[in-house]
C-alpha cells in the first residue's frame, strides 16, 4: 500500500529487509545494492594520489560512482590522470589478496 507525503513524494508501508544485519530499504533494488557493497566481496576503490587526504586515511569507496565522484571534485587541479584508468588502477576486490596487498602498500 503507497502512501503520499505529499510534494510528489510516494512512499511503500512495506520494505524490503536485509536478511543478514536486518536493515531495511524501500525498495529491492536499494536493498540488492546494500548487500553487494555490504555483505559481499566485490570491486572497491582506494584513491592513490599523492598528498590527498582521503588516500593518507585508507578511505575505500565501495561503489565506483562514489569514486569517480571523488576523483571529479577533489582532484579538478590534477587533471593529469585519464578516468578510467585511475578507476581501473585503484579497484582491487574487498575481502582478497589483493585488499590485505593494497593496505600493505599504505
Amino acid at each position: 500500500m503507497d502512501s503520499n507525503l505529499g510534494h510528489g513524494v510516494t512512499t511503500r508501508s512495506h520494505s524490503s529487509r536485509c536478511d543478514v544485519c536486518s536493515l531495511s530499504f524501500p525498495t529491492r533494488k536499494e536493498l540488492k545494492r546494500h548487500q553487494s557493497v555490504a555483505h559481499e566481496k566485490g570491486l572497491a576503490f582506494r584513491c592513490r594520489i599523492d598528498g590527498c587526504i582521503k588516500a593518507r586515511s585508507g578511505h575505500i569507496y565501495n561503489r565506483r560512482d562514489n569514486f569517480v565522484r571523488h576523483l571529479k571534485t577533489a582532484h579538478t587541479d590534477t587533471g593529469n590522470f585519464d578516468m578510467e584508468d585511475m578507476v581501473k588502477t585503484c579497484g582491487f576486490t574487498r575481502g582478497s589478496e589483493a585488499d590485505k596487498h593494497a593496505r600493505r602498500r599504505k
